[in-house]
């Protein structure tokens, strides 16, 4: 079983213990996105640059998508865009996944040597945060209603 399966009926079990077998070992510390009926997941696959997708029932990747160098947790909105940022790269990959949909379809910018590391949608999903590194550590935001250049943030790291 990969480390990333792990992860995902990890996740499920948090959820819907009922529809997860007991798994032991693993050792992966990566998060899955599940769609809310839970028929679906979405694993990050850092070695191979793509998303997996993962039947949650049998744990079985299903099928593969290149997104990017480095690819780390997605974040996962109700109708259906899945952001995974890139930490090999300078963006965060828009993955369309609507229905049975599985589909790269663009990149969220982050500018040159950023190395997103981590994503999060609002209670609402209508703003995207990222965190994002390089010369300096950013929190970048994206208003996903609307077509604005994101917000950036400049977060002072280190002792008070």
């Amino acid at each position: 079983m990969k480390p990333h399966t792990f992860a995902l009926l990890a996740s499920i079990a948090a959820v819907q213990p009922s529809c997860v077998s007991p798994v032991v070992g693993g050792g992966a510390d990566r998060k899955a996105a599940l769609t809310p009926d839970h028929k679906r997941g979405f694993v990050a696959d850092e070695a191979s640059g793509a998303v997996d997708e993962i039947d949650p029932q049998s744990g079985r990747v299903l099928r593969a998508l290149p997104v990017g160098p480095t690819p780390r947790e997605p974040a996962l909105t109700s109708d259906g865009w899945l952001f995974v940022p890139l930490a090999g790269g300078e963006g965060i990959a828009v993955v369309d996944v609507a229905d049975d949909a599985f589909l790269l379809a663009g990149k969220l910018d982050t500018g040159p040597g950023t190395r997103p590391a981590e994503v999060a949608l609002s209670a609402d999903q209508k703003r995207l945060w990222a965190t994002v590194g390089g010369a300096e550590t950013k929190l970048m935001s994206w208003d996903l209603t609307s077509d604005a250049p994101p917000a950036e943030y400049r977060l002072e790291v280190g002792s008070r």
